[in-house]
């Protein structure tokens, strides 16, 4: 009986871990699509952030060495903030998505971003 049961943990966790990974795959397509809808507007196609809205509304460089140092690898906290959105001196300057997308989909836009700023750093090196 404890076998049984000890098989079944593993095989659920093994289960639950195969299904986390699976959800931490970017879906550049989607992302891209997501990008281009809600965020390109303010920090540009390539999120430079060189765009006239970008640099009226001071929107960030996610490419920028100072993000990198800031976020890393961290989605969790990328999530956060595209499901909360950004406030600076109860001024909204990055509006919240989590009323227009699924978790998922924030998820992946983060990912998204994590790729697009990954990649600029390669370039430069």
């Amino acid at each position: 009986m404890k076998f049984t049961f000890i098989t079944a943990i593993c095989a659920l966790a093994l289960t639950l871990g195969v299904m986390d990974a699976r959800a931490a795959e970017l879906d550049e397509k989607k992302a891209k699509i997501i990008w281009d809808k809600y965020c390109a507007f303010c920090h540009g196609e390539d999120a430079k952030a060189r765009t006239t809205i970008a640099r009226k509304v001071n929107a960030a460089d996610l490419t920028s060495e100072k993000i990198q140092r800031k976020f890393g690898d961290n989605r969790e906290e990328l999530m956060e903030i595209i499901s909360k959105g950004l406030s600076k001196r109860d001024k909204n300057i990055m509006k919240p998505l989590k009323e227009k997308l699924k978790k998922e989909e924030i998820e992946n836009l983060a990912l998204y971003v994590l790729k697009l700023s990954s990649k600029d750093q390669k370039k430069d090196k």
